[in-house]
């Protein structure tokens, strides 16, 4: 964490970089203030379970995608040999 503090006659003036999210209280001599930063979105819960469900719609729709290539491979090999065996004879 870096602080600045710039002492000035009237007020004192603080400036911190790189807070973390959280309940922060700024306590001086003269007067104390309290104030809270809420997480970024890409911080909350929120966020993750919205990646993990694309994650897994993701996944179903490669599965499905490849169900339906082995569908078609199964489909090609069937008429292929279809057309290699001779036609049954009927016999009554």
């Amino acid at each position: 964490m870096v602080y600045s503090w710039k002492f000035r006659r009237p007020r004192t003036v603080a400036s911190a970089l790189l807070l973390a999210p959280g309940v922060l209280v700024l306590d001086t001599e003269r007067a104390a203030a309290g104030f809270s930063i809420p997480p970024a979105f890409h911080q909350t819960l929120w966020f993750r379970l919205l990646c993990a469900a694309v994650l897994l719609v993701l996944a179903w729709l490669m599965l499905l995608m490849r169900v339906e290539q082995v569908k078609g491979r199964v489909r090609e090999r069937l008429h292929e040999r279809r057309l290699r065996e001779p036609p049954a004879l009927a016999v009554e």
